[in-house]
């Protein structure tokens, strides 16, 4: 008689929905969980007669699936949605989330990003992308990690070019914002290749991906170079791109195309993702 081994979690009698193109369902499934890997998935049975677990969840036939993944969630902003925030100018009822979302700190950012991932984490959501604002993202990742949840997180604001900022929207542009997020371009790429280390953990929760801000504040020097780390890096290149027509048609005067047509013109709309996803 064999000896079964011995894992962290079993899950069995699941209608299971792997993702895989060859199987992508499995009837009466189970599944082999060992920390924070997957080591099996297979028909109930054989699974229980190979693998034994102190924590064994029988979901009665229940649909069993991958997380989701959230790909733009901004963490600190999350919480703060149905509260009396305007996006730029404070007024007598409302507070300026200009002034809110740079007077962060670990503490905050720990909390706020704790308080989004549970929230996503209720609705069937096991990993998110930080979408570039984040300033405390050691304090990002360590709140994922408490929490046990996936997350990839980037540089905050990318940006070396604000004008459209200046021109649209000046109250978002403020004194202090400018001070934790310069527009330069080697300090984007310095604070993106700082993100990227925690890719050399390959166990990690939380990993780094490149994202710049958009929304025309980066130059397309800026753009190429962090394109280039992203794909030397093997990761997302990921940046806002809106389509308020007011910003659209500054772009295009700066620039004489559309924010797509000029991440086309210098070769960084690619289909194919990069070698290492």
């Amino acid at each position: 008689m064999s000896v079964k081994q011995q894992v962290d979690h079993l899950i069995i009698n699941g209608e299971i929905f792997t993702g895989e193109r060859a199987s992508p369902y499995l009837n009466n499934g189970a599944i082999a969980v060992s920390g924070n890997r997957i080591l099996a998935v297979g028909d109930t049975r054989p699974m229980q007669e190979q693998y034994q677990s102190k924590s064994v969840t029988d979901v009665r036939g229940a649909i069993v699936h991958p997380g989701m993944i959230d790909t733009h969630v901004h963490a600190i902003s999350l919480a703060l949605h149905s509260l009396p925030v305007s996006i730029d100018k404070a007024s007598a009822s409302k507070v300026s989330y200009a002034n809110v979302k740079v007077q962060t700190d670990d503490e905050s950012t720990e909390a706020l990003t704790a308080a989004a991932a549970v929230a996503l984490l209720r609705r069937g959501y096991t990993c998110f992308m930080e979408a570039g604002t984040v300033f405390e993202t050691d304090a990002f990742a360590a709140a994922l990690q408490r929490i046990g949840m996936r997350g990839m997180v980037s540089a905050p604001f990318g940006w070396d070019d604000v004008s459209i900022f200046e021109s649209l929207a000046p109250a978002t542009i403020t004194k202090r914002l400018m001070e934790r997020a310069p527009a330069d371009r080697a300090t984007v790429i310095r604070r993106l290749e700082r993100e990227l280390t925690r890719n050399m953990d390959k166990d990690a929760l939380v990993t780094g991906y490149v994202c710049l801000y958009g929304e025309c504040s980066a130059t397309d020097a800026l753009t190429r170079d962090a394109s280039d780390l992203a794909r030397q890096a093997g990761v997302l290149f990921n940046q806002h791109q809106g389509f308020v027509r007011q910003w659209q048609e500054f772009e295009h005067l700066k620039y004489g195309i559309s924010g797509v047509q000029r991440l086309h013109r210098l070769g960084r709309s690619q289909r194919e993702p990069p070698s290492a996803i």
